[in-house]
């Protein structure tokens, strides 16, 4: 099921102040970008951040979810590093962009070690 207009229009506005917010439509949901840095996606009309292990237990302790995608072509399930936000940031802005503040550090460094891996240099000459 495609992510509604209205939607990504509601996750853009409620994150303006993090960055431009823009949108890459993918299997049936979409990847978040603020500025060039993918921060969350959005699958179900449910919006998830990147996070790492130590804000993964954070919101897990606000009762956020794990996005979990089931392969298709193998019936594995594959836990990626996302969570929804807490129902508590649902309606309130504020704390949303709290939340996506954290996870777009979060998105930022993970894409500096990915670049810095050695072996995405030896890759890359």
């Amino acid at each position: 099921m495609a992510v509604s207009d209205s939607f990504q229009q509601h996750i853009a506005d409620i994150f303006a102040p993090i960055g431009r917010i823009h949108f890459l439509n993918m299997f049936g949901g979409a990847a978040v970008y603020a500025e060039e840095v993918m921060f969350g996606l959005i699958a179900n009309e449910t919006f998830y951040i990147k996070t790492d292990d130590e804000l993964r237990a954070r919101l897990r302790d606000k009762g956020s979810v794990q996005f979990v995608w089931n392969d298709p072509s193998s019936d594995d399930t594959i836990r990626l590093s996302y969570m929804s936000l807490p129902d508590s940031a649902i309606d309130d802005a504020a704390e949303a962009v709290k939340w996506g503040r954290k996870a777009l550090q979060v998105a930022a460094e993970a894409r500096i070690r990915k670049v810095k891996s050695p072996r995405r240099i030896k890759l890359m000459r």
